[in-house]
C-alpha cells in the first residue's frame, strides 16, 4: 500500500565505480513524507558518500 504525501528519490549512486568494491554501488534513496525526510544509505563507502556530497543532490534530513 502507498504512503500518501510520501516521494522517494535515488540519490546515489552518482558515477561508475570499480566492480571489485560494489558497497559503492549501493542505492541511496531519500525518502520524504511530510516535514520528515530520510536518508537510507545502504553500505556505501566514502568515496560514494564524497560523490554524492559533491553532486549538489539534496541529502539534508529534517526530523
Amino acid at each position: 500500500m502507498p504512503l500518501k504525501g510520501a516521494s522517494a528519490t535515488f540519490v546515489a549512486p552518482v558515477k561508475t565505480y570499480n566492480k571489485s568494491d560494489l558497497n559503492n554501488w549501493s542505492a541511496v534513496v531519500r525518502l520524504v513524507h511530510g516535514k520528515k525526510s530520510f536518508l537510507f544509505t545502504g553500505d556505501t563507502k566514502f568515496k560514494s558518500e564524497t560523490d554524492m556530497i559533491n553532486s549538489k543532490q539534496n541529502c539534508k534530513l529534517t526530523f
